[in-house]
């Protein structure tokens, strides 16, 4: 931990504005070694106690997540909680991590997850897999659990194999460095240097790639013009009676509330593809064959 960069006035990017170098110097050494000395002492101790019970922070956010609560209630009780850790002396940059580590145990979904990392044909009972799971997210403290979080479900399963074959989990840095190769969110800034390069990729073209079930057949290209519009209007129909006979209704119901709720979010994900979809093509010129 340096002070001096510490108090130094950062610029937009989070790099140290060297115009106020000599400034934060000044007022260092007026302080006098000994004020600085005790302030490092007391950033290591605090270091040291969050490590510590970092683990009971990240069980309470993960808990309050286990609470079926509407929206407006969720940003709330987020909001206090967020409060109520930066009380009890977590770092704010801490508080924001330990708050996703705890939304991600709660609200994963381990069938899903599960049958990436060990297949289809596994011996294991569901029990099983959620033990498997929860002890392999368990070694992790809330950073690295933040940033598995905010990767893709095939980072989490590079990032297992890695355990898997080895026996150690990987550190955060690797974790990070993972995480850019598999973002969920392909324009999120976080973690990276800054570049002049712009990427104008959309999130919603991530979440077409990630969400296989939305996938066009591949084989698709060599279908005769008829053989592809029976087969759209095939999925049509099949999206439309899972909802209105209420099959997805009485599918929902076989899950927790916790895997319920990541399914709904889900599907809130979908509407927006439909709604985007929907807007371009709402006007469709046909021209008359006769």
């Amino acid at each position: 931990m340096n002070l001096k960069q510490l108090i130094t006035p950062k610029n937009d990017d989070g790099s140290i504005d060297n115009r106020y170098q000599s400034i934060s110097n000044q007022i260092c050494g007026l302080a006098g070694e000994q004020c600085l000395t005790k302030l490092k002492e007391f950033y290591e101790k605090t270091s040291k106690l969050e490590s510590e019970y970092g683990a009971a922070a990240i069980h309470l956010a993960q808990k309050s997540f286990e609470v079926n609560v509407d929206e407006y209630q969720r940003k709330r009780i987020t909001k206090a909680l967020t409060i109520a850790l930066k009380e009890l002396g977590f770092k704010s940059s801490k508080v924001t991590k330990i708050i996703n580590a705890g939304r991600f145990l709660q609200t994963y979904d381990w069938f899903e997850e599960g049958r990436c990392y060990f297949g289809l044909k596994t011996d294991m009972t569901g029990q099983d897999v959620i033990n498997k799971l929860s002890e392999y997210f368990g070694g992790f403290g809330a950073g690295s659990l933040d940033v598995l979080s905010r990767m893709t479900m095939q980072g989490r399963k590079k990032a297992y194999r890695h355990f898997a074959k080895g026996g150690c989990r990987m550190s955060q840095n690797a974790l990070e460095a993972l995480q850019r190769e598999y973002p969920i969110n392909v324009n999120e800034r976080r973690g990276r240097k800054p570049s002049g390069a712009c990427i104008n990729k959309t999130q919603s073209t991530q979440v077409v790639v990630t969400h296989e079930s939305l996938a066009v057949m591949e084989d698709a290209d060599g279908d005769s013009p008829i053989t592809q519009l029976e087969s759209a209007q095939k999925h049509i129909d099949h999206f439309f009676q899972l909802f209105a006979s209420g099959a997805m209704e009485q599918g929902l119901a076989q899950f927790p509330p916790a895997a319920q709720v990541h399914l709904i979010d889900e599907i809130r994900t979908v509407i927006a593809l439909l709604e985007k979809f929907v807007s371009k093509n709402k006007t469709i010129e046909v021209n008359s064959v006769n």
